[in-house]
């Protein structure tokens, strides 16, 4: 049978993510194919708040893109009320300067750009939603409005700064100058980790391009109080204000074309059958009166989460209350998320996995506090004698770690792996310490089912017969080589960029742990040498 070939993963599992009909408990199940880049239009059936908010969030966008305009065209226009004065050899803090002809234009027309900055920034801030990084942009931009909504503290012009007539105002103005770049940078970095590979690209150019040129422009700043010749500093501090107006602008593009694409449809039919659009995404399915709000988050996911394909479905006291699926099966392509599409479900399969024990210790087959070699006498070896089922199952037993590769070819050995497993030494004393058996407690609990199962069946036949198949269940321990490739969705591997990201909310001992060369916790995921996009790694 295609099962008994399909336990190279035991640790995974497909289902079609769409629960059993018979059922006396309440139960959630959720397909999902990953990471995602970008966001997708989907057709609905109700409009979000998104939706309904969705002509502020457009106003306030379009603040961004009006304020790089404004501060253009203050520097385009105003220094033509000052005669004598040259945008390549002054910097533009000389325009707000005290008794310059343009600051009593300059610092009213500052205030309107800092509002419209602080109002943009509060778009970027509500659109974000879920998207943390994003959410820090719009904060980061926030401040840097707010500041510009009180009129800067004024500098003095370069020939009172050289007869030393420069006072406090002059020293708050260049921490007011610094604390403003700073918010510019990290703005600009946070937004790179916002979005995919386009907008981070070239927004990490944006952040090279302005360093650079603050550099310039820091190398010939002493100019200033000096009274001396700077002819090019207000070429290199334009270049790098241009940069981060540039940068806004495109930001604001970007966040207003998602919009349209993330709203929902206003138009609905009962029955969760979705109104189609001229987006290429839809969801699809039902939800029972007061469940509305699984419909709301799951859209929500899509909307503002940039998800690809996803399915859930929920039963309370028996009776069906949610079932949705929608988006696309693949990363790419058109291909759709249909209702039996079916989804890998990676380490979740451990509890499922956990079952056959429970049915086989319910039969008095195997008892959790005696020793995992009563069963299977070949694991006494290297220490291990004393680790019972419990210790096992409770990740205690130290075997987080396969001395030899395991490949498809190689698993499909049953008996080669056994013996494998059973000379594995532990990496600490068994029942001293807990630590994640990642890639082999499957293994492991596939080789103890097979001892104590009168049959001989493993874990994957073992469950299909005795729990899924009772129980109508479209899940797999091992697929089917019988299961269409256009049932199954493909999943979307998380990129390093954003696996690197994604460390910044994990603790750093785990982060060093992971990272460490040789430590338990990364050798811990490299016992198998499999190709996740391979069908063959999955049967």
């Amino acid at each position: 049978m295609a099962q008994e070939l399909g336990y190279s993963v035991p640790a995974n599992f497909f289902t079609n993510a769409s629960p059993p009909r018979h059922t006396d408990s309440a139960m959630l199940l959720v397909a999902s194919q990953g990471e995602a880049m970008g966001a997708h239009g989907i057709a609905m059936t109700a409009p979000s708040r998104t939706a309904k908010a969705q002509p502020m969030y457009n106003a306030l966008l379009a603040c961004g893109i009006v304020s790089s305009l404004l501060y253009v065209a203050m520097n385009v226009f105003l220094p033509m009320w000052w005669e004598g004065y040259s945008c390549a050899s002054r910097v533009v803090s000389e325009l707000s300067a005290i008794d310059a002809p343009t600051r009593p234009l300059w610092v009213p027309l500052g205030i309107v750009y800092g509002a419209l900055a602080t109002a943009f920034g509060w778009g970027v801030w509500t659109s974000a939603r879920g998207n943390r990084a994003l959410r820090v942009v719009g904060g980061l931009i926030l401040v840097y409005g707010a500041i510009g909504l009180v009129p800067w503290p004024p500098m003095h012009q370069r020939e009172v700064l050289a007869a030393g007539g420069g006072t406090l105002t002059d020293t708050l103005h260049i921490v007011w100058s610094m604390a403003a770049v700073l918010l510019m940078l990290l703005a600009m970095a946070f937004g790179a980790v916002a979005f995919g590979k386009r907008f981070r690209l070239y927004s990490i150019a944006a952040i090279v391009t302005l360093v650079a040129f603050g550099v310039l422009t820091g190398l010939e700043s002493p100019g200033i109080s000096a009274n001396l010749p700077t002819p090019w500093i207000g070429v290199w501090e334009r270049i790098n204000i241009g940069v981060f107006l540039l940068w806004v602008v495109v930001l604001a593009i970007v966040l207003r074309r998602q919009l349209p694409r993330r709203a929902p449809s206003p138009h609905s039919r009962r029955g969760g059958q979705g109104v189609r659009s001229t987006m290429t995404l839809r969801v699809e399915g039902l939800v029972a009166p007061g469940f509305e709000e699984v419909r709301a988050e799951f859209e929500r996911n899509f909307a503002e989460r940039g998800e690809i394909g996803a399915a859930v479905a929920a039963y309370w006291r028996g009776e069906k209350v949610v079932d949705l699926w929608g988006g696309r099966r693949t990363p790419t392509g058109d291909a759709p998320w249909n209702e039996d599409t079916m989804v890998v479900a990676m380490s979740s399969t451990k509890g499922l996995a956990a079952l056959t024990l429970a049915v086989a210790n319910a039969r008095g087959w195997l008892d959790y506090d005696s020793a995992v070699a009563r069963y299977w006498p070949e694991f006494a070896q290297n220490g291990k004698a004393g680790i019972t089922v419990r210790q096992l199952l409770g990740h205690e037993a130290g075997l987080v770690l396969l001395d030899e590769k395991l490949t498809i070819a190689r698993m499909r050995d049953l008996d080669d792996v056994a013996h494998l497993l059973a000379r594995q030494k532990p990496a600490w004393p068994p029942g001293t310490r807990h630590g994640y058996h990642t890639m082999s407690l499957g293994l492991y609990m596939q080789e103890l089912i097979r001892h104590v199962d009168p049959a001989r069946r493993t874990l994957g036949r073992f469950f299909h017969e005795e729990i899924a198949a009772p129980l109508h269940l479209d899940f797999y321990i091992g697929l089917p080589r019988d299961i269409r490739d256009d049932r199954l969705a493909k999943l979307k591997p998380l990129s390093r960029w954003r696996g690197l990201m994604a460390l910044r909310n994990t603790p750093p001992a785990i982060v060093w742990k992971i990272i460490k060369p040789g430590s338990l916790l990364r050798r811990s995921f490299l016992g198998m040498n499999l190709d996740w996009k391979d069908r063959r790694s999955y049967e």
